[in-house]
């Protein structure tokens, strides 16, 4: 558990930034964001982008905890 929530909340944060991100996008080049509200290929996108961040950020972290738990016992 102590592995996944930092994971797990980074995830979430940059899939929420990701998703304000898109639909300014989605805005911008529609001129309305509700054309494309729950647009399949957009919330892959964002969460693809979101969990590799959030993966890239904690991976060095998980590494590090079953390497000392490895060593402990």
């Amino acid at each position: 558990m102590v592995r996944d929530l930092p994971f797990s909340a980074l995830q979430f944060a940059f899939y929420e930034q990701f998703k304000r991100w898109s639909t300014a996008i989605r805005r911008k080049w529609t001129g309305s964001a509700k054309a494309l509200n729950n647009y399949v290929p957009w919330e892959v996108v964002n969460g693809v982008a979101a969990g590799g961040l959030a993966g890239l950020i904690t991976t060095p972290l998980g590494i590090k905890m079953v390497v000392e738990s490895c060593l402990t016992v």
